[in-house]
């Protein structure tokens, strides 16, 4: 899976493989737990309507109640019909807790706050200019409510066909530059 690089290795992979590794081993420890959960919950699921079936007649054999044949297929037909629904339980609690999550991610994407079209300049002067991107005392921030920017006095010049590279320490602020060459942060 993780071939060992060439020589021109990070510092950070290393530590990133060993963070990555010990983040499956945990997400495959709930995923066992899950999957278990499952099996139970199906095997319980199937095998209730046989435990529902025979409890009903053992119950009428010792109230004393007649097993006659319409008695027996009228309890057996009825118990039949209502095996598909309650085999269909877990499916269904687990679908809903599915949509209720996914409905609780659309909510809070839809009530994000929304980019003000002032916060970012775009100059059409791309026939006149030289440079394909020019930032000059930029501050940059994920949250404007926060008070402290990610970036700030942030100055930068890239020439049209010039290529760049975007490196840095984790959490020093490529993304939050490459959002804001893009137009998509205050």
């Amino acid at each position: 899976m993780f071939a060992h690089p060439s020589p021109f290795v990070q510092a950070w992979e290393d530590r990133i493989k060993e963070q990555i590794l010990k983040l499956r081993e945990v997400e495959m420890n709930w995923l066992s737990k899950v999957l278990f959960r499952r099996a139970y919950d199906t095997v319980v699921f199937w095998l209730s309507p046989v435990f529902v079936s025979t409890a009903t007649f053992t119950a009428c054999l010792f109230l004393g109640t007649p097993l006659n044949a319409s008695n027996v297929f009228t309890a057996l037909a009825t118990l039949r019909i209502i095996q598909e629904p309650i085999r269909l339980i877990p499916d269904m609690v687990a679908t809903v807790i599915q949509v209720r999550i996914s409905l609780a991610r659309i909510a809070k994407f839809l009530q994000e706050n929304e980019l003000e079209p002032d916060a970012v300049v775009r100059n059409n002067l791309m026939k006149t200019s030289d440079y394909a991107v020019e930032l000059e005392q930029a501050t940059l921030s994920w949250d404007p409510d926060s008070g402290a920017p990610t970036l700030k006095n942030l100055s930068v010049k890239i020439k049209r066909g010039q290529r760049v590279a975007v490196c840095g320490a984790v959490g020093c602020g490529k993304s939050t530059f490459i959002q804001a060459i893009l137009g998509e942060m205050p």
